[in-house]
């Protein structure tokens, strides 16, 4: 897939503004998965044969006054929403360069495949659903 085609079909999930769910890198960091919550549904980002990930969250800013680690947030604490995701050539042939404003977090992968999928809302749980946390 060409870098326009694959913009287009991330560009298709509508994510601006789009809550972020969960970020999660699995495989010794060959893959990294967003998921973006659409109206009836979720959106599932898959970056696969990830050479290089990087990011930075908002982990040092003292002006948030809420739980000071994630797994101990609810829903409503989470506070991420898609802003830019922008798809670049990368300097490896056959790779992508794959940058993302999440609001408080900023991703940079370079990777070889990028899956885009939708997924049933019944099919899905996060660590914000587990049992006991409030405001979910």
């Amino acid at each position: 897939m060409n870098i326009q085609e694959l913009q287009t079909k991330i560009n298709t999930t509508d994510y601006w503004d789009l809550p972020v769910l969960d970020f999660k890198v699995n495989f010794m960091g060959d893959e990294a998965v967003l998921y973006l919550d659409g109206e009836s549904h979720y959106w599932e980002l898959t970056f696969q044969r990830c050479y290089s990930l990087s990011y930075k969250t908002d982990a040092d800013d003292p002006v948030y006054d809420r739980p000071p680690y994630m797994r101990d947030r609810h829903l409503l604490q989470i506070g991420y929403f898609g802003q830019d995701i922008t798809v670049r050539a990368a300097k490896i042939e056959g790779f992508y360069e794959i940058t993302m404003d999440l609001s408080m977090m900023e991703v940079e992968i370079v990777c070889k495949m990028v899956l885009v999928q939708k997924i049933e809302k019944e099919k899905m749980h996060f660590f914000w659903e587990q049992e006991g946390k409030q405001g979910t």
